[in-house]
């Protein structure tokens, strides 16, 4: 039986690739720096520049996540700048704010509570949290992501009264929605160093079954999806 060969896909050739130059680049730099020939680290602080570029390449390359390249980027891009001196302070600097984005979380999905016939709430923080809606009259709700995922799954969902609104507040998190695509879906959701990402097979749905999705994403994402049966 002839044996057959699967190609490793392009995106962790390209991974592999870059890790192998870095490995070999800071070899090569540091075997010269003991050697005094040179000083190595001002080239090494450039090495989350090869974050950037695998973020660019995902980014570009057919069928991968942009939401995730763009995060990969970022990511990149604030280690660079931290080395290089552009910023300050580190993002482990920051770590009060989770207490400040889980009380905001905890506050808005306390004021939500009451929202009639509201479905959807939970908070999810350093944790991931899935939920499946059935209802045939969904109405919207609201869902926290601090650091920790939210998976809102509304494929077996319907809307009776239109508009449902879903709010939603991810800080350091992810929210993934699947929605029937022949849902009108509209954002007004306010991104700050974010991403929202729609992932849908129509331009346009039905203005009688439209979601609405409000909040804020802090160094986040968020991705509406509609999910193909097999």
């Amino acid at each position: 039986m002839e044996a057959t060969h699967t190609q490793p896909a392009p995106i962790q050739s390209i991974g592999k690739l870059m890790a192998g130059l870095f490995f070999t680049a800071a070899g090569l730099l540091l075997t010269a720096d003991n050697l005094d020939l040179m000083e190595a680290e001002p080239y090494l602080e450039l090495w989350p520049a090869l974050v950037m570029a695998l973020g660019v390449f995902k980014l570009l390359s057919a069928g991968s996540s942009k939401l995730t390249a763009g995060v990969i980027i970022l990511i990149g891009a604030w280690l660079l700048a931290l080395n290089l001196g552009w910023i300050r302070f580190s993002v482990f600097d920051l770590w009060p704010l989770v207490l400040i984005a889980a009380g905001i979380g905890f506050i808005v999905h306390a004021m939500g509570g009451g929202r009639e016939l509201a479905t959807t709430g939970g908070v999810a923080i350093f944790a991931n949290r899935k939920t499946v809606e059935t209802t045939k009259d969904y109405r919207g709700g609201n869902i926290v992501a601090v650091m920790g995922g939210q998976t809102i799954d509304l494929m077996d969902a319907d809307i009776t009264t239109s508009p449902a609104v879903l709010d939603i507040f991810t800080w350091w998190g992810s929210v993934e929605l699947f929605v029937p695509d022949h849902w009108e879906v509209i954002s007004e959701v306010t991104p700050v160093m974010a991403g929202f990402e729609m992932k849908r097979g129509r331009a346009a749905g039905d203005p009688n079954k439209r979601l609405i999705i409000r909040g804020a994403a802090v160094m986040a994402g968020i991705e509406v999806k509609a999910r193909r049966s097999a």
